[in-house]
């Protein structure tokens, strides 16, 4: 679970305090907190992807004979 720092930054860039939430009301819905949670981990820097997904990946395909 994030921060409450990071929940805090992502409910002040949503819509909700326009439409009249406070962050202590948002936090007590079960929706608007998966939602938060779910945006800050998308403003959260992303993994690079690895160039080999495995150490001793396969040399050689089936298709290759083909």
């Amino acid at each position: 679970m994030p921060a409450t720092a990071d929940l805090q930054i992502a409910f002040n860039t949503s819509q909700l305090p326009r439409l009249g939430y406070t962050f202590e009301r948002a936090m007590q819905s079960k929706a608007l907190v998966i939602c938060l949670t779910r945006l800050t981990q998308r403003k959260a820097p992303q993994q690079p992807i690895p160039e080999k997904s495995r150490k001793n990946g396969a040399t050689e395909y089936w298709y290759d004979k083909l």
